[in-house]
């Protein structure tokens, strides 16, 4: 068998390793010697799928989004922009539809009222004053039940379906009974003024019943008038009474 120049077995060979372990800071076999250059072995294996290379930049698909047909697009003002159903109704068209409600309701109403007061004419002083207070509680019934019982349960009176407008809650969908009664609560200052001027018709009392039928009459123009400002200067087209009633609305519905 040959000996090798590091054969420790060899008189004379260094010993790599005195002691027969190696020392700390001695070189280990396969190390690379001082004062030469440091060459490392390049590494192959199988390319590394999906994870980026060398720093390279790393590019993102952008992202598109399939345009939502149908739907209402957000408009700065916080309005509603659509041109068709759902729009802010315009202060005219809910003016007209007030007088359509007017006629509907206020023929029959006139009717009944007439009737009452020719038959309590014909009863005496007593008979007329009851039937004079019978004709103003079923005038400032059947107004006010026309408005909110439709309001409430329809979301529509006649005239608003004729005008194709309707009332929503604040949240949407029917007004419940006491918003539709807040909303049309202006109605009371001159039905309750007739009542009261009714109910104090007897002797000297009518004085004050005329006073106090005036001032509500007048009140109750004042409060109209308000709503109508209130309607035209609102960028969601609500009165007085539609905040008065928690945020109702009127929208058109074609």
């Amino acid at each position: 068998m040959t000996s090798g120049p590091n054969d420790p077995n060899v008189p004379g060979t260094p010993d790599p390793y005195p002691g027969g372990v190696p020392q700390p800071g001695a070189p280990g076999a396969g190390a690379p010697q001082p004062g030469g250059p440091q060459h490392q072995a390049p590494q192959y294996g199988a390319p590394q799928y999906g994870a980026p290379q060398h720093g390279a930049p790393q590019y993102q698909a952008p992202q598109y989004q399939a345009p939502q047909y149908g739907g209402q697009q957000p408009h700065p003002s916080g309005m509603n922009q659509m041109a068709g159903a759902g729009r802010p109704a315009d202060l005219g068209i809910r003016f007209g539809a007030r007088i359509l409600d007017g006629i509907i309701v206020g023929i029959p109403v006139a009717i009944v009222w007439t009737i009452l007061l020719v038959i309590g004419g014909v009863t005496g002083s007593v008979g007329s004053w009851f039937f004079g207070v019978l004709a103003s509680v079923v005038a400032l019934v059947a107004v006010m039940g026309y408005f909110a019982w439709l309001e409430a349960n329809k979301g529509q009176t006649l005239g608003k379906q004729i005008c194709k407008l309707r009332t929503e809650g604040p949240n949407g969908g029917n007004p419940t009974m006491e918003q539709a009664v807040k909303r049309n609560a202006f109605y009371l200052f001159g039905l309750g003024g007739s009542l009261i001027s009714a109910v104090l018709s007897i002797g000297f009392l009518w004085i004050i019943g005329s006073i106090i039928s005036f001032i509500a009459g007048l009140a109750g123009l004042a409060a109209i008038i308000i709503i109508a400002v209130t309607i035209n200067s609102s960028p969601t087209k609500q009165g007085k009474h539609d905040e008065f009633a928690g945020g109702t609305k009127v929208v058109t519905t074609g």
